[in-house]
């Protein structure tokens, strides 16, 4: 079997950890045109190997928090989650909202605000602060569009 990874390859694990090319770029060292070459087969010398192996290990890492997740709030109901500034954490977030639906349970969204959440901590950050906090979250998140409002 060949042991070197194709552009195809790369750019279809970079997208399944929900990484652009000029994140993905910041982890390797390097800057998003030269994943871009890679990833055309523009380069003379392919994907590096350690380009490879890093990328193969993120999607991994991926797949195992998509699991853990998706174990964790199986028996839950009114699962919200939570979509921050981290692309990695929001495919992980993504993959579960999507799963947890697909099973039939009731799933939501919400924008994580680190100040406002900060602000409830009272020194405690915890999964169930940060549950806690969300499902707060989704109240002030979820309202109806001026347009869906009954007539006055």
């Amino acid at each position: 079997m060949n042991e070197y990874m194709t552009g195809a390859e790369l750019q279809a694990l970079r997208e399944a950890c929900g990484l652009d090319r000029d994140q993905f770029g910041q982890l390797c060292g390097v800057q998003g045109r030269s994943i871009k070459y890679w990833e055309m087969g523009a380069s003379n010398h392919g994907v590096p190997a350690d380009v490879a192996a890093l990328i193969q290990e993120l999607a991994a890492k991926v797949d195992a928090m998509t699991a853990d997740a998706i174990a964790r709030h199986a028996g839950a109901s009114g699962v919200v989650l939570m979509r921050t500034a981290d692309p990695i954490d929001n495919e992980v977030t993504k993959r579960v909202y999507l799963a947890l639906r697909r099973r039939g349970k009731e799933v939501r969204l919400v924008a994580f605000d680190n100040k406002a959440y900060r602000a409830t901590l009272r020194g405690q950050d915890t999964p169930e602060a940060r549950q806690a906090w969300a499902a707060r979250a989704l109240k002030d998140q979820a309202r109806p569009h001026r347009q869906d409002q009954p007539p006055a």
